[in-house]
């Protein structure tokens, strides 16, 4: 017989590698030996477990003590609706201690409900932020887009040239600025800062300096070349931002007559294909009647018909709308009527025609108009003394 496997050496875990090589030479049909090094430490004890469902067949190491310690569970108590599965407050807990084992309990629920959906909206924020950071460091704009944003900016420098950034950025910030150091100015030197900025108004350089050297003069704080002559330059600065701020306005003038004629080219020719294809319906359904109306169609009501617009008014777009719909009655009506006559006619054709001496008499000569005679003249056509 084989000899057994040796035990650990590991005093603290002697009795544990013990139980472990019994376990294994049990498996393999062998007698364990005794350990002579270290005596068997008796088994610990093992920790109850709660009840659960049948497991699966028992393996060899489920007699060996856990290495974590399983508290003990306490005691099922049977299934209710509000209790599913059967765990619940032991049956001598106080009744603050069952309150707060079902408001522990309607808890889970609901967090067993809400994490499906949870766990699924949080991968979705992922997949976004990953999205985000990829378009942030290669940004692709759809040319749709970039073409409808281009429209949008020129309608704005057309219409709104005041809103555009770069009016804000070559005009507003910097009148601005010069109003705001033209104020300091005024309030340090104690004049009148209306009067300063008109003194700024004057077109003329020259005039313009006058103007505000006669203004500083007045000052109550005394005002030296230094601070003049920056006065001088704010002015000088203000008056080419208004020749900016002017250039942007007739540019939008212009960027306007552009739009305007874009559009009423644009209108123009959706008003061409609007026509083209009316008129190409209008030749079809014209085909359509002349087949269904052929003998009413008279030369006249042809040229009418092929020349007849669209209606406009809304009276006229009723009248048309009403008609197109009795149209195809009307039609069918004319139809039965017509084949109706016909009948009537070849019948009364027979009719005659059998009669002994009235069918060989020469045919009804048609009336000089072109128009078949009536019912009554064919048959005294046939009887000349009856006349």
């Amino acid at each position: 017989m084989p000899d057994a496997p040796a035990p650990s050496s590991a005093p603290d875990m002697s009795g544990l590698a013990a139980a472990a090589a019994a376990t294994v030479a049990q498996m393999n049909g062998q007698t364990p030996a005794p350990a002579p090094q270290a005596p068997v430490a008796p088994a610990a004890p093992q920790a109850p477990t709660p009840p659960a469902a049948p497991a699966a067949q028992p393996g060899p190491f489920d007699s060996l003590p856990s290495l974590e310690e399983t508290p003990e569970a306490p005691a099922a108590s049977e299934a209710t609706p509000e209790n599913p599965d059967g765990h619940g407050p032991d049956a001598n807990a106080k009744p603050e201690q069952v309150s707060r084992w079902k408001e522990l309990r309607k808890v889970e629920t609901e967090y067993k409900q809400i994490k499906p959906d949870y766990e699924a909206k949080t991968k979705r924020v992922v997949e976004l932020e990953q999205k985000l950071a990829q378009l942030e460091t290669t940004p692709t704009i759809p040319e749709e887009v970039t073409r409808e944003l281009e429209e949008l900016r020129l309608h704005r420098a057309a219409y709104d040239v005041k809103l555009t950034p770069e009016y804000k950025d070559t005009v507003v910030a910097p009148m601005h600025k010069q109003f705001t150091f033209l104020q300091e100015v005024s309030d340090y030197a104690g004049v009148d800062h209306n009067k300063l900025l008109e003194a700024t108004d004057e077109p003329n350089r020259l005039k313009r300096n006058a103007a505000i050297a006669a203004v500083l003069a007045e000052a109550t704080n005394q005002v030296d070349q230094n601070a003049l002559s920056e006065v001088y330059a704010s002015a000088t600065q203000l008056h080419e931002v208004y020749q900016k701020g002017r250039a942007l306005e007739d540019k939008a003038v212009e960027i306007k007559a552009g739009l305007t004629s874009k559009q009423q080219q644009e209108t123009a020719a959706q008003q061409q294909a609007r026509e083209a294809e009316f008129v190409k319906e209008r030749s079809d359904v014209f085909n359509q009647l002349s087949a269904k109306f052929k003998p009413l169609i008279t030369p006249e009501i042809e040229q009418t018909l092929a020349s007849v617009k669209a209606a406009e008014s809304p009276r006229e777009k009723a009248m048309h709308a009403q008609a197109w719909v009795l149209l195809p009655q009307i039609t069918q009506k004319f139809l039965e009527m017509r084949n109706k006559v016909a009948t009537m006619e070849k019948a009364e054709k027979a009719r005659i025609a059998a009669r002994p001496g009235i069918g060989q008499q020469s045919p009804v000569a048609p009336a000089e108009d072109g128009n078949r005679l009536s019912l009554d003249d064919a048959i005294r056509s046939q009887f000349p003394q009856s006349r």
